[in-house]
Formats: C-alpha cells, sequence, structure tokens
C-alpha cells in the first residue's frame, strides 16, 4: 500500500513538471519583432520650378532648403518619403507654413520616434535681376542658386553686344512680356553641358504652358548657339514660339528641349537653322516647328524628336521655292506645305520622309529643277494630301529632263484638277523619271499622266483605286491599264 501511495505521488510530480514545461515553452516563443526604422528619406518641394530637393542630416536630425528669392513659404507641399513601414506627422503633401522651424515627427512601425526638425529659408542674396537693355559683352556665371538671374520684362541684347550663358545657370522670367529680344548686330552664346544644362524657365509658382515670352532672334552672328539648353514654358500666343527667328537670323541649336510652349515650338519667319540636332519639342499647343521658307528645314534631321504636340507636322506657309539644292532627311513627323512647292534646283528626299500638301496645292519640278525621292521597303517616302482623301491635292508635276527617281515611294490622295492635270503624278513636254517600287492610289483622277516627248523608265509600279483609270495619255486622250 505504501509503495502504491509512492508511485502515484511521484507520477503526480512528472504531470507536474511537463504542465509547467509547456506553459514555459509556450511562453517563450518571441512575437514578430516590428521595425524601429524612422528615417525622413526623401524631401522636397515639386510645385516650385525648378523642384527643390532638401538637405537631410540624420545624425542631426535636420531638415533644410533654401527656396527663391520671393517664395510664399506660409502653404508650401512638401512630398515626404520615410523609411518603410513608419508614418510621418504632418504627413507627406500636407499645406505646411515654413516661416518658421516645423517639426515632423517620424514613428517607426514599433511606436518608437524620431523628431526632424525643417528649416526651410530663402536665398539671402537672391538672383540678380538683369536690365531690360545690355549693350556691352557679359558672361553670366553659374552662381549656384536655385535661380541664378531674373528677367521682369524684355531684355534686348543691343549694338554688338554677346551675352554668354555659362553651364548650370537658371533664368526664370517673370510674366509672359518677359523675354529676350536678339538685335541685328547682337548675338545670345548659351552653351550648356549634359550634366549642367542651362535652364529658361517661367515663374517659379506658375508651372503653365506660356508662361513667358520666350526668345526672338534677329541676328545672323555665326555665334548664336544653344547646346544642352532647356527652355520651359516658353512661347505665348502673342509672342508666336518659344523661339522666333526673325529676319535672316541664324541659329546653331544642339541638344536642346523646348517643352510646354502655349503657340509654336519655334518660328522661322525668314531664319534658318544650319545646325539642329539632337533636339527635342514637345508638348506645344501649335506646332514643333513653323516656318516661312522650305531651307530652313534643310538641316533638321532625324535625331531629332517632335512628340505630344497639338498639332504634330512641320508647317510651311508660304514661300515654298527650292532655288539651291537641298536634302531633307526624316524627321520624325510630316512636313506640310501650305502653298505650292516649286523645285528649280535637286530637291532629295531621304527614306521615311512624309510631304503633305494642302488643298488644292502641288509639287512642281521645274527649269532646272530634280526630284530624287529615295525610300526604302520598311520607311518609303511619301507624298499626300493633309487631309486623306481622294482629290485633296494636286499631285506631282515633272517638267524637266534632269535625273528626276522616285525610288520606293507612295503618292497618294491626289486628282485635284489643278492645271488640268488631275493625277497623282504627272509628267511633261521631255520630261524624264525613273520609277522603281512606287504605288500610285486615291487618286480622284488618274493615277498617272504623260504628255509630250517623255523618257520613262519603270518597274514595280502599282495602281489602286483611280477613279478614272491608272495612266492617262494626254496627247491622245487615252486611258491604259499599265505605263507605256
Amino acid at each position: 500500500m505504501k509503495n502504491l501511495k509512492k508511485l502515484m505521488a511521484l507520477m503526480l510530480v512528472a504531470v507536474s513538471g511537463m504542465t509547467f514545461f509547456i506553459a514555459c515553452t509556450d511562453d517563450d516563443d518571441p512575437a514578430p519583432e516590428k521595425s524601429s526604422e524612422k528615417k525622413v528619406l526623401v524631401f522636397r518641394f515639386d510645385q516650385i520650378n525648378p523642384v527643390i530637393t532638401a538637405t537631410i542630416d540624420h545624425n542631426q536630425k535636420t531638415i533644410s532648403a533654401i527656396l527663391p528669392a520671393g517664395t510664399n513659404q506660409s502653404a508650401l507641399t512638401p512630398y515626404i518619403e520615410v523609411s518603410e513601414k513608419a508614418s510621418v506627422s504632418p504627413a507627406s503633401g500636407s499645406s505646411v507654413d515654413f516661416t518658421g522651424p516645423v517639426n515632423f515627427t517620424v514613428t517607426a512601425e514599433d511606436g518608437s520616434t524620431a523628431v526632424y526638425v525643417a528649416n526651410i529659408t530663402q536665398d539671402a542674396a537672391g538672383p540678380e535681376v538683369l536690365e531690360n537693355m545690355m549693350s556691352a559683352n557679359r558672361t553670366l556665371s553659374n552662381r549656384n542658386l536655385p535661380i541664378d538671374y531674373v528677367v521682369n520684362d524684355m531684355l534686348y541684347l543691343e549694338g554688338n553686344a554677346l551675352l554668354t550663358v555659362e553651364p548650370g545657370v537658371t533664368i526664370a522670367f517673370t510674366g509672359v512680356n518677359a523675354g529676350i529680344v536678339v538685335g541685328e548686330n547682337a548675338g545670345l552664346k548659351m552653351v550648356g553641358t549634359e550634366q549642367k544644362p542651362i535652364i529658361l524657365t517661367g515663374p517659379v509658382n506658375n508651372n503653365n504652358k506660356g508662361a513667358w515670352a520666350g526668345i526672338l532672334f534677329n541676328s545672323a552672328r555665326a555665334d548664336n548657339l544653344m547646346d544642352y539648353v532647356r527652355l520651359v514654358n516658353a512661347g505665348t500666343v502673342s509672342s508666336e514660339a518659344a523661339i522666333y527667328m526673325n529676319g535672316n537670323s541664324v541659329l546653331r541649336m544642339t541638344h536642346s528641349s523646348i517643352t510646354g510652349s502655349a503657340s509654336n515650338g519655334i518660328v522661322m519667319y525668314d531664319g534658318t537653322l544650319p545646325v539642329f540636332t539632337n533636339n527635342s519639342i514637345s508638348g506645344c499647343e501649335e506646332y514643333p516647328i513653323w516656318s516661312g521658307i522650305v531651307k530652313g528645314l534643310s538641316a533638321i534631321g532625324s535625331s531629332n524628336a517632335m512628340t505630344n504636340n497639338n498639332k504634330p507636322v512641320i508647317f510651311v506657309s508660304f514661300s515654298d521655292e527650292v532655288e539651291e539644292n537641298m536634302t531633307i532627311s526624316n524627321p520624325g513627323v510630316p512636313i506640310r506645305f501650305n502653298d505650292d512647292l516649286y523645285v528649280y534646283k535637286e530637291l532629295s528626299l531621304q527614306a521615311g520622309v512624309v510631304l503633305e500638301f494642302e488643298y488644292g496645292r502641288l509639287l512642281l519640278v521645274k527649269e532646272a529643277g530634280i526630284l530624287n525621292a529615295t525610300g526604302n521597303a520598311q520607311n518609303p517616302v511619301i507624298f499626300r494630301g493633309a487631309v486623306d482623301e481622294p482629290g485633296y491635292w494636286g499631285g506631282i508635276s515633272i517638267e524637266t529632263n534632269r535625273n528626276n527617281r522616285l525610288e520606293h515611294c507612295l503618292v497618294t490622295g491626289g486628282g485635284y484638277d489643278t492645271y488640268s492635270m488631275q493625277t497623282n503624278l504627272a509628267i511633261w513636254y521631255d520630261g524624264k523619271l525613273s520609277l522603281s517600287n512606287v504605288k500610285l492610289m486615291k487618286s480622284a483622277g488618274y493615277g498617272f499622266l504623260y504628255s509630250g516627248n517623255i523618257s520613262l523608265t519603270h518597274s514595280a509600279v502599282s495602281f489602286d483605286q483611280c477613279s478614272k483609270g491608272n495612266v492617262y495619255d494626254y496627247d491622245n486622250d487615252v486611258v491604259y491599264p499599265n505605263l507605256p
């Protein structure tokens, strides 16, 4: 009996021990550890142009930034990024009065906090205000400020003055009447770098299109240069363009951009761009380029980008005469002619070029003129109307016995009754023409018309949707299905 009692006591002790061990084991399971990270990673003011990014000192828990002079600090909305799983108060995007120091409390996932003190000030010296007239040479150096110089009105460069702008400079123009006018004998030389572009922008708190007037060139000086220059929101409705080239003005422009014009990107009334490479024009309410003369297009090559413009073509308004040999490479958008295009010298069109013509207009090759349009299977040269419909434009008329050639080309939408042609393509008198891989289509009249003692060679020429027939012998009033 005593042995039985002893055995039961031992079993009770063992069970109690197991219960204690299990309880201890359950209590010792660690809970998932919560993050204690509580740093401000990014603090910037996106509403200021250019954007201001603050300096953050994690040891001292400070945030500091210098804003352009004149900035209203009473209601700014900073963009803030903090550590993962942390939060910040005041929150990112909240309206904050920065006229004095502001505490930003970052709360980690584990509930611990860190307080950063933001001291947002304005540039004490402030940008230099440029006077309205400059008649002596001047160099604008980089003052390493958010805005280095301010122009409140129109800045006139007069006499033989050359204004040179160095890399990294930012110039703010304070309104729609502010801009630069380069006089007939003056010059404007702006050469930045990829790392330090020159920025010309509108008012600090106005990011609207057409916030300032832009630049007007009246000068043909060789040192009118723009390299790595950004024109932001230049070009009002009244100024007509971000860059306006008057008279015989000249500008060499490379690695530069025009964005946000309320009118055109560039207007070349009579001016030219002898060098125009690796540039971009975007976000214009009108045309990326408006030109009064066709010769202004010769240097606009395929290295440029013209995107997201309301009228996505290069527009040639009135002086449409090729009076010296010129080559047009593909600018990435169609070239539209408002008037007839007369070719008196050699006009070479490279692969991918698209020429458009307004209602009733046509292309005429006359006297010593030569039309040499050479596309390829992937990028044909295209001739068409500004509206894609039969008979919208007058087509091509060739009247010379020079080596005219169309290779890998599409001619469409002609047939408007101009000079009794009513065709997509016509050759007259003793004209000479070579056709290879050409398609003539959507004519309100004929695909091809010929008259006189012509010289014609052809291969792989096709016709489609030519209302009056494919080929018309004008002299004998006969329609044929194929070329002679």
